[in-house]
């Protein structure tokens, strides 16, 4: 037998099986009220809860007894006390029979659940790299879709420059041509002021001050890739120019 569960479409609606039919018989020659119970139970019963569980509306089984519904419940239970049906009211909530014993242990593959592992570690990543993104949030996440949008969108703490500093001073000038030469050497951003004792924090805020003054762009959202604009390369040239 497999696994059932009592079905919630009608609050009325039970699920019942008849364990011994010989018994059903039997007991209809009784007399009394519960034999003319039993009589109108086995005209009206649908075969098949003489094979398994059936689900009934307990409402038309009444109505086609002539019987109070809530007598009908009751006979029911007085039946399956006494071992001749087995019933599961909706009363009763979700019920589920296993069609094996249950295990104290689950058991798993290792190859699955290493897999499992990795796809939530991915998952975990793909997360942080959204939070961690130097990047418009809104060309981030069409991009993780594989959908194209414009470099701002304008609205989100990026676009808005809530981590630009207002002001960049003579002592970031050096960190800002450091930033260039990485972008112009298509350097992981990572790498990125690496031997600077910079914070990722202070590195994020003056990558979005050059991309927000025109200086690089982001190409590769997910990627973190930047490309150095005309006019970064002429602040480059520049700067050369004067170390000179």
């Amino acid at each position: 037998m497999g696994a059932w569960a009592l079905p919630y479409r009608r609050s009325g609606s039970i699920l019942l099986r008849v364990e011994s039919a010989e018994r059903l018989a039997v007991d209809a020659t009784v007399p009394g009220s519960l034999a003319g119970f039993l009589n109108s139970l086995r005209r009206t019963l649908p075969s098949r809860v003489y094979l398994g569980w059936e689900s009934v509306d307990l409402e038309r089984l009444a109505t086609h007894m002539e019987w109070d519904a809530e007598r009908v419940r009751d006979g029911l239970r007085y039946l399956a006390q006494r071992g001749i049906v087995e019933l599961v009211d909706a009363e009763d909530g979700l019920v589920v029979e296993w069609t094996q014993p249950r295990m104290s242990r689950l058991q798993i593959d290792a190859n699955d659940l290493d897999r499992a592992r990795q796809h939530a570690v991915r998952r975990l990543d793909d997360v942080i790299g959204y939070t961690e993104s130097v990047g418009c949030r809104r060309q981030y996440l069409l991009a993780y879709f594989g959908e194209s949008a414009p470099a701002r969108c304008g609205r989100c703490d990026i676009c808005l420059g809530r981590h630009r500093p207002d002001v960049v001073t003579r002592a970031d000038e050096s960190l800002l041509r450091q930033l260039l030469e990485h972008a112009a050497q298509s350097d992981p951003l990572s790498t990125w002021l690496s031997d600077a004792s910079v914070s990722p924090r202070k590195r994020n805020a003056l990558i979005d001050w050059l991309a927000h003054d025109g200086m690089i762009r982001l190409v590769d959202p997910i990627g973190e890739v930047f490309e150095v604009t005309p006019k970064g390369l002429r602040a480059l040239q520049r700067t050369s120019a004067t170390a000179e």
